[in-house]
């Protein structure tokens, strides 16, 4: 993955955070500023869902209602993927 400044949804990529090995990766510029080492972290479960859901244009305050999961979960992990046009300020 490049650490080159390139534009995001968030602006010029000066400082980012980067997922690399299993590890949460500070980036600033070309440095590496910090890296949170997760390799040894282990999280018990009984079962994986998995799902995408898609929002419409201008949709706000959407209820994830995670096939009635409840208040049972020991962790939740969600992964937000923009279109490439979502970077046009009127297109989000």
């Amino acid at each position: 993955m490049s650490t080159g400044c390139s534009a995001n949804l968030f602006g010029a990529k000066t400082q980012f955070i980067k997922l690399n090995g299993g590890d949460f990766v500070a980036i600033e510029g070309s440095d590496t500023r910090e890296r949170l080492i997760l390799s040894d972290v282990r999280i018990p479960y009984k079962q994986v869902l998995k799902s995408r859901v898609v929002l419409n244009i201008g949709q706000a305050n959407y209820l994830l209602n995670f096939l009635g999961l409840g208040d049972n979960a020991t962790f939740l992990a969600i992964k937000a993927v923009y279109y490439p046009r979502s970077i046009i300020e009127a297109d989000k």
